[in-house]
């Protein structure tokens, strides 16, 4: 089981959100294309995010005993395909 955590502003939960970022397309002859200059990079690369659930601009602090096994167990259990 995991321990909770709390945003340190505003009191609200910590929550997790797995971004996946844009993929971005172009129209080439005709045909619609992935664009180039954004694929293989870090466009391309999915984060697992931990935010505050009432604001995403408040600031949480890096907790590696707490996020490293959260992170362990997201991707272990494959959340990020459901």
């Amino acid at each position: 089981m995991f321990e909770n955590r709390y945003c340190p502003i505003c009191k609200a939960e910590v929550t997790l959100r797995y971004h996946v970022e844009d993929k971005y397309f172009r129209l080439e002859k005709g045909k619609i294309v992935r664009d180039d200059a954004h694929q293989r990079g870090f466009w391309d690369t999915p984060e697992l995010l931990f935010e505050c659930s009432n604001d995403r601009e408040h600031e949480i602090p890096n907790y590696p005993k707490w996020e490293d096994p959260v992170r362990e167990g997201f991707y272990k259990g494959a959340y990020y395909d459901r």
